[in-house]
């Protein structure tokens, strides 16, 4: 008895066969993950009825035919159809799931546009089109989108002009060579990709690992470093300073133009630069 049947996972394993129409309660559904399998034929229209439906997973399969969305699904929040052979254009009823906030739809055969009514999803943080034959202009109301975060639009055959707002990861066929013969032109893409799929950093976005690194490692060295000097500042005040007469100077035995007499001081100024000095060379 499947009507009560709210979970079904049955992913990653070596299912083969048609989605089942049949024997199966969709209106109670929740959750649906069967990808990584060997499923063919197409998605069951039955799931326009699982109007409880919150995640469908049925990536990596086999899947032909069109998505078969005629319904507004209120509480889909997870749509992802990646790793099939899907055709046909994105329906006009995806646009209209206000809750999701990952649409998955790469690498199939998906063709046509993408609607300016893509800026409905309000909700949506990751989107990926990318490896599909979609063309067109992208629609500029994607920047209404303002918790989205990742959108892959590369190896597609989008064409004209955008400018994005700032994202997390913006990635599209900016680069060159190009196969087309007015490839987009991408204001606000963090990576560029080109005809024979190699990407790359754009000038405004190549920085960023970079400062990334350099923050998450010299931030505690640094910190490191300005704590021992501040103790060691402490330890020093605390104690008698004063030393016996003696004929051999510190610099000397330091010598010339080297910083690190400065360690004999009770100067903040300069232990801040044998601070700095030492963070250089450790670095």
């Amino acid at each position: 008895d499947l009507t009560r049947l709210k979970v079904l996972n049955m992913a990653n394993n070596s299912f083969g066969g048609s989605i089942m129409e049949k024997g199966l309660h969709y209106e109670s559904l929740v959750q649906v993950n069967l990808s990584t399998n060997f499923l063919t034929g197409e998605i069951p229209s039955q799931f326009n009825d699982a109007l409880n439906l919150e995640e469908l997973d049925l990536a990596n399969n086999l899947i032909t035919g069109t998505i078969p969305l005629t319904s507004v699904l209120p509480k889909m929040s997870q749509l992802i159809l990646n790793g099939n052979a899907l055709h046909g254009s994105i329906p006009a009823r995806l646009y209209q799931l206000r809750n999701v906030t990952k649409l998955l739809l790469q690498s199939n055969k998906l063709t046509g546009t993408i609607s300016s009514d893509i800026g409905q999803l309000a909700n949506l943080m990751w989107l990926r089109l990318d490896h599909n034959v979609l063309q067109g202009s992208v629609p500029m109301e994607i920047n209404d989108l303002k918790r989205l975060t990742h959108m892959y639009l590369h190896m597609n055959e989008f064409t004209g002009s955008i400018s994005f707002k700032k994202r997390e990861h913006i990635i599209s066929d900016c680069g060159e060579p190009s196969k087309l013969q007015s490839p987009l032109q991408c204001d606000g893409c963090t990576l560029c990709c080109n005809a024979e799929g190699k990407c790359q950093y754009t000038n405004s976005q190549s920085y960023t690992p970079m400062v990334r690194t350099f923050g998450f490692v010299l931030g505690p060295i640094c910190a490191v470093i300005i704590v021992v000097s501040a103790l060691s500042l402490w330890a020093v005040s605390k104690t008698d300073n004063t030393m016996p007469e003696s004929d051999v100077k510190v610099i000397d035995m330091c010598g010339d133009g080297t910083v690190y007499c400065f360690l004999f001081t009770d100067s903040i100024f300069c232990w801040f630069n044998v601070t700095l000095a030492v963070g250089t060379q450790v670095l």
